[in-house]
């Protein structure tokens, strides 16, 4: 029996390590890759960035500033940090592990959509960030999502089950020479295309989590006092939604007068896009209701680029 256990404690531990080295290997080959949605992370670990202007939210601010045509009209150096299904903790968790390889910006422009300060539920996208899945920073956003699974971080190489195509590619990535060009678009990705406005979806009624709204704001001022402290500015802004798109928010009056009190509260800068008449009403300026398209991004572009005439 005692020999038994010891065969069975040795092959397991061979076992173990196989995957842990495994794993580790994967994990160098997508820190290596240039290909989406690997690459702009690794640009960031390389320290290749360093924009005076940094912009962090969601898709709707991924898809919806163009950073070529904002440093074109400012020239100030600009990069679109804008990752699809973040929330505030997540977006925090990306500016921290940006500054810490890159120069922090002069200016911080963050999303300030109520949509977007409700908690996550899931980690959308999750195959961008597994190469860097026990990094503190993103390891503390994930801890606030209900769908994180502590075995990604205890079990060697499970957080990448159902990932082959991912480790496919970590693999070939040791053995590729790396590029060393920046995206050319700068972290903008625009939506090519017009919304059909005749097969507009029925949005369901929604109540959105007044506590978690609260948790994000805290975050959102932690945030502006670190940019602060480093001499930079933090800006607000929300950006359109056809026909405004908040309708079916059942408390969105309240949480509008709560983020008004905190914007107000803190003397913050904020920029509303949402209540302009020439994006709302626009139906050619949208891919679909949540989204601008790439004509729609470049005239939000220029018409936010103009309101920052201190800059």
């Amino acid at each position: 029996m005692k020999s038994f256990l010891t065969k069975t404690g040795i092959y397991f531990s061979i076992v173990i390590t196989f995957l842990f080295v495994f794993q580790q290997m994967i994990d160098f080959g997508l820190k290596r890759s240039d290909k989406v949605p690997y690459k702009q992370l690794n640009e960031v670990k390389r320290g290749k960035i360093n924009a005076s202007v940094l912009f962090l939210g969601s898709s709707r601010i991924k898809k919806h500033l163009n950073a070529k045509e904002f440093e074109s009209i400012t020239g100030a150096s600009t990069y679109n940090m804008g990752t699809d299904g973040t929330n505030i903790f997540m977006q925090e968790a990306i500016w921290n592990f940006y500054k810490s390889t890159n120069r922090s910006p002069k200016l911080l422009v963050i999303e300030f959509d109520m949509i977007r300060l409700e908690k996550d539920k899931i980690i959308f996208n999750k195959e961008r960030f597994l190469p860097y899945y026990t990094n503190s920073y993103f390891l503390n956003a994930f801890a606030q999502i209900p769908g994180f699974n502590c075995a990604d971080v205890l079990i060697p190489f499970y957080k990448y089950h159902g990932y082959t195509q991912t480790v496919y590619t970590g693999f070939n990535s040791l053995f590729n020479s790396r590029s060393s060009a920046l995206d050319n678009d700068k972290g903008f990705e625009p939506l090519v295309g017009l919304m059909d406005v005749d097969s507009l979806p029925n949005k369901k009624s929604i109540e959105i989590n007044m506590e978690e709204v609260e948790a994000s704001l805290a975050r959102i001022l932690v945030l502006s006092k670190a940019v602060q402290k480093l001499g930079g500015e933090l800006i607000l802004i929300n950006t359109p939604r056809y026909r405004g798109g908040q309708n079916n928010i059942l408390n969105r009056e309240r949480i509008n007068n709560l983020l008004q009190d905190f914007v107000d509260g803190n003397q913050l800068t904020f920029y509303d896009f949402e209540k302009g008449e020439k994006f709302i009403n626009s139906p050619k300026l949208f891919f679909d209701t949540e989204h601008l398209n790439e004509a729609g991004a470049l005239l939000l572009t220029k018409e936010f680029a103009s309101r920052l005439t201190n800059f």
